[in-house]
């Protein structure tokens, strides 16, 4: 029979019947022999489960669900890579389908665009397109519509 014996730290797998290890010892190690007592999972069973939990939890990555697969089976030994396989062999992986994000985008009051150039407002047009300038009367190409100081000034090297 094989017990585990704690010694200067390292766990060791000694090969003497478990009545010859020392109870102090032996409840030390009991998390160690528990994780030894682990089995892996049959595919059939473990497809089974896998499936259950991507229904329960459709956006969740491989990681995620390895963490609940094994909190619900603590007795499985399986590893993220086989369950990554799983996945993709059962066409369970998770797509990220976003929503449609828009940016925010209102007009600040304060803004008067009359203040640059009479030829354009500012206009709001949807949550989609946002907003712009809107030409108030007809331009001709090449037209300057304003012109303004700029802001930084660095020398042409």
């Amino acid at each position: 029979m094989f017990g585990l014996i704690d010694r200067g730290g390292r766990v060791q797998v000694a090969r003497c019947p478990l009545s010859y290890i020392p109870a102090q010892v032996l409840e030390a190690a009991t998390p160690f022999v528990d994780a030894l007592m682990t089995t892996a999972p049959p595919e059939d069973e473990l497809i089974k489960v896998v499936k259950t939990l991507r229904v329960d939890h459709p956006s969740l990555g491989a990681p995620k669900l390895l963490v609940i697969l094994r909190q619900k089976n603590p007795e499985w030994s399986l590893s993220e890579k086989r369950l990554r396989k799983l996945l993709q062999q059962e066409n369970l992986v998770a797509t990220a389908t976003p929503a449609t994000v828009y940016p925010v985008s209102k007009i600040d009051d304060r803004v008067d665009a009359s203040t640059w150039t009479s030829q354009v407002a500012i206009k709001q047009f949807d949550k989609v397109k946002g907003k712009g300038l809107v030409a108030k009367q007809k331009l001709t190409a090449g037209e300057i519509l304003w012109k303004e100081d700029p802001w930084i000034f660095a020398s042409d090297w």
